[in-house]
């Protein structure tokens, strides 16, 4: 669909997103986005009995997602900073995070996500899939998760997501869109993914 490559083309430059090997993919939601890399994550990242790190809170309807997996094994973080949650994640060899940057809740707890990344980038031992909902500080994250050292490491793979209108990022009030950023090598999967469950962008 032209227009939708024109919009992700378009999504990458207002995302700060400069580096090659960085597309995006557009859907209907938020909510398709985050089911279009479950769908991904199940067929081509978990495996029967991996750890599932989560922060202590991401967005609820993800969260009943991914800890309701049959065969995965979730384990909650017990902290927001950046430190002691790679060495939980390294503890306990967590082969995906789930993490977002400001948790939406009443104390509004936040965590340096790019911080995070760029420790699991030197420490980690074994491939590592980061899932980041950037939905509260929409376009301000992708260009501090995306770095040289991030984007080369061969354990690290960043999985961006958000909501493109839950806060009217980019002015919609009543139609939906969501967008991910991820490494081109993997856009043929989560085309696929998209085309398969139905959440291509109206």
């Amino acid at each position: 669909n032209r227009a939708a490559s024109e919009m992700e083309t378009q999504l990458r430059g207002v995302m700060g997103v400069r580096h090659s090997n960085i597309g995006c993919t557009v859907t209907s939601s938020g909510m398709a986005a985050y089911s279009t890399i479950e769908s991904f994550l199940i067929r081509y990242r978990l495996k029967s009995g991996d750890v599932v790190a989560l922060a202590p809170y991401i967005y609820f309807e993800a969260d009943e997602q991914i800890v309701s997996l049959p065969g995965i094994t979730p384990y909650r973080l017990s902290s927001y900073a950046a430190e002691q949650m790679a060495d939980e994640i390294i503890e306990n060899n967590a082969s995906v995070v789930f993490v977002d940057p400001i948790a939406n809740i009443a104390e509004l707890r936040t965590c340096d996500v790019s911080r995070l990344v760029s420790l699991l980038s030197r420490r980690a031992r074994h491939h590592v899939t980061i899932v980041v909902d950037g939905t509260m500080a929409s376009a301000q994250l992708p260009q501090l998760l995306y770095t040289e050292e991030n984007v080369r490491s061969p354990l690290i793979d960043v999985i961006y997501y958000e909501s493109c209108s839950k806060y009217l990022q980019l002015g919609f009030e009543y139609s939906l869109a969501g967008l991910i950023l991820h490494n081109v090598a993997r856009r043929p999967h989560f085309d696929r993914m998209r085309r398969n469950i139905g959440s291509i962008i109206y």
